[in-house]
This record gives C-alpha cells, sequence and structure tokens, in this order.
C-alpha cells in the first residue's frame, strides 16, 4: 500500500523525514508548516512526493501515518494537533526527544 504522511514542520528534520519517503514506492509526505514559505521550498525538493497543506487536522483525513517535526514538547507539554483530533488508525510518530 501507498503510504500517505503528513509532516508537521519544514526545517531539518522534516527534510530527513521527506527523504526517507522517497524511498517509499508510491509514498506521499503532505508538509504543514508554520511557514508556509518553508513548506513550499521544502516541498520543491521532492517533486512528485512532497506537497503543502495548510491545516494539519484537515490533512490528516487521509493519512496513515503523522510525524511531529516541530520543535513543540521539548519545553512543556505543548502538541502541535489536539490527540482527539488524530482520525482512529493513523499512526503517529514524534521526532521531538523529551
Amino acid at each position: 500500500a501507498e503510504a500517505r504522511v503528513v509532516l508537521l514542520g519544514a526545517g531539518g528534520s522534516a527534510a530527513a523525514v521527506c527523504e526517507a519517503v522517497k524511498r517509499w514506492p508510491g509514498a506521499r509526505v503532505t508538509i504543514v508548516a508554520r511557514t508556509a514559505q518553508r513548506a513550499q521550498r521544502l516541498a520543491g525538493r521532492y517533486p512528485g512526493v512532497a506537497g503543502v497543506h495548510e491545516d494539519a487536522v484537515l490533512a490528516l483525513a487521509e493519512a496513515d501515518l503523522l510525524v511531529n517535526a516541530t520543535p513543540l514538547g521539548i519545553d512543556g507539554d505543548a502538541m502541535p494537533v489536539d490527540p482527539a483530533k488524530i482520525p482512529d488508525g493513523v499512526a503517529v510518530m514524534d521526532l521531538t526527544y523529551r
């Protein structure tokens, strides 16, 4: 099956996720970031693999995997997406190390 990944963030960790996803046959990644320009720039490095969406909750409707590549959660309990809004069956990976 083709993986559908929603990626939160557009920095270095997010780029590493995109690099991995491009190696998965048929996989696609949707980048959701605070700064649209950074998200577009990152997606542009992965044509045919990456796209951009403005709303994480809407993007999750079609997702298999949610990856948090933002710094949220390192210095507190903040979360980039309300866990109650993550659809059943969507796997979650958090790259924060706290």
